[in-house]
């Protein structure tokens, strides 16, 4: 179930956050390491799940109005080189909660630490009993493929972390 996906998601990053905020810092050489180890334990504590996610229904002079949540399919996610393992920790336990899949289109100068994240994610997703890669990310991102990503037609949803270029070329697409 996405719940159990979810909690095995937690668990791993609970295990591993501190090592992925080491790596990200030794590989961008941005920010604090330390300031690293919250923002990813924040975001493995903090980011909702499926709790946000329940059906309501509102009644009325005007009849009963169901909401339900559905899934858009597969997202495409742009991850910053300032905080990429949380940025992919936060947006894979949201996209996931409600359902989705995800290609992450990683920063270049993040590529090692965000791989790294990407996989733990799918060993914690298929350990849940969920299908393997639904969390995927590009081994050799850059600009181009990144286009590519945000003009395919299968990208029902794009989530975009970064500066004002990359959310320009993100509103274009």
């Amino acid at each position: 179930t996405r719940a159990a996906i979810i909690a095995a998601i937690r668990e791993t990053m609970r295990a591993n956050g501190d090592a992925l905020a080491r790596s990200a810092h030794e590989e961008t050489g941005l920010g604090r390491y330390e300031d690293k180890i919250v923002k990813n334990r924040l975001v493995t504590e903090r980011t909702p799940g499926i709790e946000d996610l329940a059906p309501t229904a509102v009644t009325g002079d005007h009849g009963l109005t169901l909401v339900e949540p559905a899934p858009f399919g597969v997202i495409g996610a742009i991850t910053p080189s300032t905080n990429p393992t949380s940025t992919i920790i936060c947006n894979a336990i949201g996209m996931l909660a409600a359902g989705n899949s995800v290609v992450f289109c990683v920063h270049p100068l993040a590529k090692r630490c965000s791989m790294e994240t990407v996989a733990l994610l799918n060993e914690a997703i298929t350990r849940a009993g969920g299908p393997p890669n639904v969390v995927t990310c590009l081994s050799n991102p850059s600009i181009e493929m990144a286009q590519e990503v945000m003009r395919h037609p299968l990208i029902r949803l794009l989530v975009v972390t970064g500066g004002e270029a990359v959310v320009r070329a993100a509103m274009a697409s």
